[in-house]
């Protein structure tokens, strides 16, 4: 192994799949793998659910190309609206689904070869309160009026996206009786509904939807509004390794600044990870990793590639030991919900900030 590396659990994530499964019956799954698979991996991941699941679902042309190169028959929709004709171009020439959301695309369509029109694959976004990206209910006579037009594109899905989970429930069940109410607006034909991101699916699983679209969860962590309903298992850990040890005073200052100053003569020690690997720098002084199964507490300001923990109860500490940033180590575990309470933010932050350039290793 490398100095630092992300270990990515294959037995986490089928079993995770298979919770989802359960939950969702028949309905198809379309695996999110946007922000390089939620910062686990790109390419591992596609590897990892090779024929596990129904759709891979990105956010741009070039997450999609990629996915193709690496799995050259898998259905992939792009879920952020293309905007350039380039763009759209590219997608339908490759044969992926695309993101149909504002009228303004209307005229790059329009502009398309007659012959790329009859290639197009969509799905149908619709606003039902999220207020990010979708056809609000006004524009649904347009819409209707425009589809009805192209009767070579084929209208593969309809959805909305959820802004809310179990902490407004209720907002949910308004988005879910507003996205109803337009879909007996639509005059053109389509084949499939969805809607159900991870929190939906925990909270409400709406019965009438062909795909859900789990993200979080698939990866083993729950949305913010989700603790004990399910069991999952989390498919990523991070790991280093000690590059130095050393004795320090009492009084000596320790990182940039001296935000932290020895009460006592301790021993430090350096791993070698910052936020220049996507290490939370607001986890200076707070955060802490394991070292042979204790929790060791960082001390200083986190660097771009450094930080310092103190490991004064660690008997004969050495270079090349194992650290645990995000993992288990024998009894104990670091959890990124863990991580993201003390730094202020949320697990998908923690995660989806692991730099790519960091190796990955399946555990089979």
């Amino acid at each position: 192994m490398t100095v630092t590396s992300v270990l990515l659990s294959q037995h986490a994530f089928k079993h995770n799949l298979n919770v989802i499964r359960k939950i969702a019956g028949n309905k198809k799954i379309i695996f999110p793998v946007k922000a390089n698979a939620y910062g686990h991996g790109l390419r591992e991941m596609v590897e990892m659910s090779k024929n596990l699941v129904d759709f891979y679902m990105v956010a741009s042309l070039d997450e999609a190309l990629f996915i193709q190169s690496l799995k050259p028959s898998a259905p992939i929709f792009i879920d952020i609206p293309l905007i350039t004709k380039e763009e759209v171009e590219e997608a339908v020439k490759n044969g992926f689904r695309i993101n149909l959301a504002t009228v303004s695309q209307f005229k790059l369509i329009e502009d398309l070869p007659s012959e790329l029109q009859g290639r197009m694959v969509i799905h149908v976004e619709i606003d039902t309160g999220m207020n990010r990206t979708g056809f609000k209910v006004y524009d649904i006579p347009k819409l209707n009026e425009f589809l009805l037009q192209k009767r070579g594109i084929t209208v593969e899905g309809v959805f909305t996206h959820f802004a809310t989970g179990r902490e407004k429930e209720g907002v949910v069940k308004e988005q879910y009786a507003l996205f109803q109410r337009i879909l007996k607006m639509i005059k053109f034909p389509y084949k499939y509904v969805h809607a159900e991101n991870s929190a939906a699916l925990l909270t409400v699983n709406f019965k009438e939807m062909d795909f859900v679209r789990p993200g979080i969860t698939l990866y083993g962590l729950k949305p913010a509004s989700l603790y004990n309903e399910v069991h999952l298992e989390r498919v990523l850990s991070l790991k280093s390794r000690v590059v130095d040890v050393k004795r320090i005073k009492k009084g000596e200052g320790v990182s940039y600044g001296y935000t932290y100053i020895a009460e006592k003569d301790t021993t430090i020690a350096t791993i070698p990870v910052g936020y220049g690997d996507g290490y939370p720098r607001h986890l200076s002084n707070k955060g802490y990793v394991l070292i042979r199964g204790k929790k060791v507490k960082i001390i200083g300001t986190i660097c771009m590639n450094h930080f310092m923990v103190d490991a004064g109860e660690i008997k004969d500490l050495s270079v090349g030991e194992e650290v645990v940033l995000i993992g288990r180590q024998g009894e104990n575990e670091i959890t990124a919900d863990e991580l993201a309470h003390l730094a202020g933010t949320i697990n998908y932050e923690i995660v989806t900030r692991v730099s790519p350039f960091l190796p990955r290793f399946i555990i089979k």
